[in-house]
């Protein structure tokens, strides 16, 4: 007899190898299907479905598909009953439920023989069946859950409580070296580790250690994980081995063969060691719910899924879930139990917040919760998702570490080789004493006055530090990330559409209370309203510390910060309940960030958006149209970038290339500009499959992710010979000049004759604006008249008019002088520079810098200090420098100075006059002088205008002294970044840096910068000094530069030309 068998696996989990021998009795299994609601079946089966050959279905219970497992069974077996194909006699259900009474008594009615299999059927399903089987056993997997964390990681088994088979979870503690190196059983296992010739050490010892064996340890793999540095996969350079053994493990391979880890490396090597233990134990380790920030983007999860996949798990075997909901299965579980009091009524649609705030990241999301009485557990929807942060623990640590290398007398006269350990260790210290002022900051009855002295030994005991810590102090350190100045109400005032290119969410998005602000903005654009907040459920040992807490209260005002167990244990034992099914159907869940593709418009690129931000899973689409981008070096590359802002590299990363074969293009027919569509698939997995289609045919050529090739590692540039000279090049560097931008010291064009403009009109704006300064109406006229005045076939006759104006005094002079000195430059602007007109302008100009500014108003002052630049007149620089000295506020000096980097010759006086401004104390002063630096020294000057080859150079010198020992704002480093950028361009004109720059730009790292300790606030910023970084020492051999490598340096030495 033919039979099929359909599983409900959310009722009850039999024993394949025991179901397929009783099947066998009852005849030849044709047909075999299992369903549940959570994917957390494939933890506890992994590869059993593939081999007896059963289609696993999840039932991702998304509004377009709503049905429940049940359900599903009824519409299959009716499928079934209908395809005389199958000639199936026989059908059986693998379920206790009743419910499916009423489907047996309709397929008996249709001939059809049916079968209950179960441990406890249900009394009517007894009775409808022909024949009823009892299981004598069902799976009993180990539920695992891992919670893979930043700074440590977490081991937890769910099962059920032997009076009232509840379900619970505990934390697994694992025999690991301690700090001493002794064996010691640990809830929390520290992720860091250290890679070594002879094997892979984790462990509490490995952290420890870390300040000596900083070479070879990775602390921070979480940050790094699914990364990509300019499309390529990130990979960290540790010591290549000199006697490399035969890798032991997978992971190790890369390692073993050039002492590149990439991240997901670094956590297999921990996963592995979890693995181990728990099989030296006994237990029978078969599937895994792994968990990640819920802010990952597509390429994280993915590296986070093959870390598993490396330790030893199969494919099937791996189940991800993001942390905030492990959190919150958690919690529910708790509350339900009774372990927790909860004053919210889930019985209706609640809003909560999950803050889960841990060592290394910081992942907020909001959901909604509701309790569903029909099927006995919780609902839970994804509302928005944070986007992805570089904070933690970890960064506040690095505030420690930055604030006492700064102020620490004995530390800050360091060298550079013990400054570095030194941070290392003050890092490692400041974890510890965290934990300690927290402590006593709670339990002390004064808390305001509070003092607790930092105290460590480093260097091996060479420098004592002991610092005495108070409230202030600390409360002074964190501000950065505590953000006092922000608020929820800010939300009211941002619009969604724009917001996001804009500060706080390009400049300070790595703090504590940015997430939020973003996370409700974008539950703004998705719901079309900011939500209420119902609870906020805190989690991550961080949330504990007290300064955080309380800035967390003040921030979310009245609603209520959730009770909750142990937050470093909650993800762990959430993962292993949801391995376990104990919380039934998986989270309805959607993107946390824009996904889009950089495409080519007009000759810029631009993005156009695969998956947009809220979406939820699964999600597919079809983009016509799209022409395939140029090949490079045999392939076609596409570029991914994610992120909520609109442009690449502002408020987006990068992600890793996806490429495809152009050979196999050109066999369909297709090459470079042929226009095909793109279809883009989002799995519930989240994993991001893309694949082209040729509108003339049925040719697919699915995208392929560029991975991280195994070699001996990368080809090293070529280094200067003895004496500073470069070997010979293959070609010369001439056919590169095109790169250098093109910086004009002359003015004047031919505009096309606009219609004349009456002088009238700009005496009625004058007028105006004596009586109404700030009215947007009238600069808006204005604008428009100096536009038209530009052009004007009467411009001459305008500028004569205008210059009456700048003798006049009084209140509506003023005016009318501001208007005058806004309308004049346009004009001569366009003209060539020997106007009789323009002379007169130049001398009244001059006169007012001889005599000083000190009377004049703001308004005027503006445009007096950029006129010069703007007409790039000539033998300004004392004037400029004068004027710049003379200055009243900050914003006026940036307008001097802006003037210099257009109109002044590169002197050794203006050379010094700039470099000691790059030092100065406000940041827009150090940035604009960078800039006018940069500019001057630029070989893109005109030859008359251009500096000494050697003076140039030295600026490379002057800007990594600044990078490395001096610039902690990293709001600076783009421009300083910008500098090195034009001292090495002039490799492109033949000229050759000294071996100390050529060896100080090839060693440079961004662990370097004096401002590192910083970057985390800064995340974009971080992303384009490390795009930078990587690029620079490929101006030391320039004729090596491959095409994508041409345009990337070509927009950064355009810059200044800007």
């Amino acid at each position: 007899m033919r039979l099929a068998v359909l599983l409900d696996l959310d009722n009850i989990k039999p024993r394949l190898e025991n179901l397929e021998t009783l099947l066998k009795r009852h005849g030849q299994t044709v047909y075999r299907r299992a369903f549940a609601n959570s994917p957390a079946v494939m933890a506890s089966y992994g590869s059993d479905f593939r081999r007896f050959n059963y289609r696993c279905e999840i039932v991702p219970g998304q509004p377009a598909l709503p049905e429940e497992v049940d359900q599903l069974i009824f519409r299959t077996a009716e499928e079934i009953a209908n395809n005389p194909a199958l000639g199936v006699k026989a059908l059986a259900v693998v379920s206790n439920d009743n419910g499916y009474a009423s489907l047996f008594e309709r397929l008996g009615r249709r001939g059809i023989r049916t079968i209950a299999i179960g441990t406890n059927i249900g009394l009517r399903l007894r009775e409808a069946a022909h024949v009823v089987e009892e299981l004598d056993e069902l799976m009993r997997p180990l539920y695992l859950g891992i919670d893979l964390g930043t700074t440590n990681t977490v081991v937890a088994i769910a099962s059920r409580t032997q009076d009232t088979a509840a379900w619970t979870a505990a934390v697994q503690e694992l025999p690991l070296p301690d700090e001493q190196g002794w064996l010691q059983a640990r809830a929390l296992i520290p992720s860091a580790v250290r890679f070594t010739p002879d094997q892979t050490l984790v462990g509490g010892m490995v952290r420890a250690q870390a300040a000596a064996w900083r070479d070879s340890t990775i602390l921070d793999w979480k940050h790094q994980i699914g990364t990509a540095g300019r499309g390529e996969p990130f990979a960290y350079e540790l010591p290549v081995p000199q006697s490399p053994r035969i890798p032991a493990h997978p992971w190790e391979e890369r390692y073993s063969k050039s002492g590149r880890v990439l991240p997901e490396e670094a956590a297999a090597g921990l996963l592995q060691t979890c693995r181990d233990q728990l099989l030296e134990q006994g237990r029978q380790v078969r599937g895994i719910v792994l968990t990640h920030p819920a802010s990952y983007e597509v390429d994280a999860v993915e590296a986070t899924r093959r870390a598993a996949l490396l330790s030893g798990w199969k494919e099937e075997e791996v189940v991800l879930l993001p942390e905030p909901h492990a959190a919150l299965y958690d919690f529910l579980q708790r509350a339900q139990a009774g372990d927790i009091a909860l004053d919210l009524d889930l019985s209706r649609p609640t809003n909560l917040v999950v803050y889960d705030l841990g060592g290394g990241t910081l992942d907020v999301s909001l959901h909604e919760v509701c309790w569903n009485p029909e099927r006995r557990r919780y609902d839970i929807r994804d509302l928005a998702v944070g986007s992805r942060t570089r904070v933690g623990g970890d960064l506040v640590d690095d505030l420690f570490a930055g604030y006492l290398l700064e102020y620490h007398p004995e530390i800050r006269r360091l060298q550079e080789e013990d400054r570095e350990r030194a941070r290392v260790e003050l890092r490692l210290y400041a974890e510890k004493f965290k934990k300690m002022w927290g402590s006593q900051y709670t339990a002390s009855p004064n808390r305001e006055n509070l003092k607790l002295p930092f105290q460590t030994q480093l260097l091996e005991g060479r420098l004592p530090v002991r610092v005495p810590m108070d409230v202030e102090t600390i409360r002074r350190i964190l501000e950065p990330v505590l953000c006092p100045d922000l608020s929820l109400e800010d939300i009211q005032h941002m619009d969604p559409s724009t917001a996001f290119d804009a500060p706080p969410f390009t400049d300070r998005l790595n703090t504590f209370v940015v997430p939020v602000l973003e996370l409700l903005l974008k539950a703004h654009q998705n719901l079309g309203h900011v939500p209420h907040l119902d609870g906020v459920l805190l989690n991550g040992g961080m949330t504990l510390f007290p300064l955080v807490r309380e800035r967390l209260k003040a921030l979310f005002g009245s609603v209520p910060l959730l009770p909750h167990g142990h937050p470093d244990h909650a993800v762990g034992r959430g993962a292993a309940l949801f391995a376990a099914g104990a919380q039934g159907k998986r989270a309805i869940r959607v993107n946390p960030t824009h996904i889009s593709l950089e495409v080519q418009e007009e000759g810029r690129p631009i993005l156009r958006r695969l998956v947009a931000q809220g979406q939820s899973f699964p999600h597919c689409t079809t983009i016509q149209g799209m022409r395939l981008p140029a090949a490079e070096r045999g392939e076609l590359l596409f570029r991914i970038w994610v992120g909520m802002g609109n442009r690449p590299g502002h408020n987006t990363s990068l992600q890793r290339f996806r490429r495809v074969e152009l050979a196999k293009l050109q066999e369909a027919g297709l090459a470079p500009g042929s226009e095909v569509n793109l279809h883009v698939d989002l799995s519930f997995e989240e994993r991001l499959v893309l694949t082209l289609q040729d509108p003339r045919s049925s040719a697919r050529f699915q995208l392929e992710v560029r991975e991280c090739e195994i070699s001996p590692g990368p080809e090293p540039k070529p280094v200067p010979l003895p004496g500073g000279a470069m070997p010979a090049p293959v070609s010369t560097s001439s056919g590169l000049l095109h790169l250098l931008p093109n910086i004009g010291r002359t003015r004047g064009f031919r505009p096309a004759e606009g219609p004349p403009v009456d002088f009238g009109s700009l005496r009625a704006v004058a007028g105006s604006l004596s009586r109404f300064p700030n009215d947007g109406k009238i600069q808006t006229r204005l604008r428009q008249l100096v536009a038209a005045s530009a052009t004007a076939s009467n411009r001459l006759e305008l500028a004569g008019n205008l210059l009456s104006w700048l003798s006049g005094s009084g209140h509506r002079a003023s005016s009318q002088l501001h208007v005058a000195l806004c309308v004049l430059p346009a004009i001569f602007e366009v003209e060539t520079a020997d106007s009789t007109a323009e002379s007169l302008f130049m001398s009244w100009v001059k006169g007012r810098y001889l005599f000083g500014f000190q009377e004049t108003p703001n308004k005027v002052l503006t445009p007096l200090a950029e006129i010069p630049g703007r007409l790039l007149w000539e033998g300004w620089e004392e004037l400029l420098m004068e004027g710049f000295s003379d200055l009243p506020n900050q914003g006026l000096a940036q307008s001097f100075l802006n003037a210099m980097g257009k109109c002044c010759r590169p002197t050794p006086k203006v050379l010094e006059f700039l470099r000691g401004n790059s030092k100065a104390h406000i940041l827009a002063l150090r940035e604009k002088a960078c800039w006018a630096l940069a500019r001057l020294n630029s070989p893109g000057q005109p030859p008359e205008y251009r500096v000494n080859p050697e003076e140039a150079l030295s600026l490379c010198s002057f800007a990594l002294d600044r990078l490395e020992k001096s610039e902690k704002d990293p709001r600076t480093l783009l421009s300083l970044t910008a500098c090195l950028f034009q001292g090495l361009s002039w490799t492109l004109r033949g000229a050759t840096p000294s071996p100390e720059v050529t060896r100080r730009v090839q060693n440079l790292r961004i662990t370097r910068l004096h401002a590192y300790p910083k970057l985390g606030h800064f995340q974009q910023i971080r992303n384009e000094v490390q795009k930078r970084i990587e690029l620079l020492p490929s101006l030391l051999a320039p004729t090596h530069l491959t095409e994508s490598e041409q345009e990337e340096v070509k927009g950064y030495l355009l810059e200044v030309a800007r």
